[in-house]
């Protein structure tokens, strides 16, 4: 019987899968930042009450790292959509789902740290996936 949980997860996968197709076909209406900023806007206040007590007690370090952070995958979800204007959606999600087998290889050669069993076992069923 499924439950609760695998049910989310299944949701969750068909709305991210259907995402690339939407955002595909929205991009034709909208220029793709316009876009991608509406999408951040809209998450940003939907999770201010949510965030807002965690908020007040960061650091300056720690709201520099999280703006670091979001500049750069706002900047990588604008490239991608701005990439949906001039190739298919199943081309996007193929690219974007390449990153997880990819990151434990990148790690290896860039930090010098060998992948463990498990990544190694995520990296085959990714590849499969694919």
């Amino acid at each position: 019987m499924i439950g609760r949980p695998e049910l989310a997860l299944m949701a969750a996968t068909i709305l991210w899968g259907a995402s690339f197709l939407i955002v595909h076909h929205a991009v034709r209406e909208t220029g793709p930042f316009f876009f991608v900023g509406l999408r951040f806007g809209t998450a940003a206040l939907m999770a201010l009450p949510l965030a807002l007590p965690v908020l007040r007690g960061l650091t300056a370090r720690e709201a520099l790292a999280g703006l670091t952070i979001g500049l750069c995958i706002f900047a990588g979800y604008s490239m991608q959509t701005w990439g949906l204007q001039t190739v298919s959606s199943s081309t996007s999600a193929f690219i974007t789902a390449a990153y997880v087998p990819l990151v434990p290889i990148l790690q290896w050669i860039i930090l010098q740290r060998r992948p463990r069993l498990a990544s190694w076992a995520g990296v085959a069923l990714a590849v499969a996936g694919l």
